[in-house]
């Protein structure tokens, strides 16, 4: 199963002893909902947990702006991708005036060399937006159904 989230952005990468997560924010699009199997949103929501996970998932992100990141891409695998939240954002100089749903997330890893190349990216690409294909087993987890807030 492959997902292609676009307006990614790699918010902060971290690792422990054992093991690593990665937290990405990216734009909600249908054919994200589609790919999870989500409900969309109702315009009226500002918050939601939302179920599912990706299990043995590949990572392949590429920035916008092609000439950021001296090696591309970045490509990783990671053991999931999970813990989706969507929020609500009001769109930049528009406050009240618009608005869109992102999508935040998260990707577990254990090899060191993946926080390296997290870091690069980060250094090169910074704020900067990408695109995302995420390949793998979507699987159901026992997250609370999508509850509004």
């Amino acid at each position: 199963m492959l997902i292609v989230f676009t307006g990614v952005t790699l918010l902060k990468a971290e690792r422990d002893l054992k093991r690593g997560v990665l937290k990405f924010s990216a734009s909600l699009t249908k054919p994200v909902i589609e790919g999870m199997k989500w409900q969309a949103p109702a315009l009226s929501c500002t918050g939601s947990t939302m179920v599912g996970q990706i299990t043995q998932a590949s990572l392949a992100m590429s920035a916008k702006q092609m000439d950021l990141f001296a090696e591309g891409e970045f490509r990783v695998d990671v053991q999931t991708v999970s813990k989706f939240e969507i929020t609500r954002m009001e769109l930049k100089g528009k406050k009240g005036k618009g608005f869109r749903h992102v999508v935040n997330f998260e990707a577990r890893f254990v090899g060191a060399e993946i926080l390296a190349l997290a870091d690069a990216w980060i250094l090169a690409v910074g704020d900067g937006v990408g695109t995302m294909r995420v390949d793998g087993e979507l699987t159901e987890v026992t997250e609370p159904a999508g509850a509004e807030a």
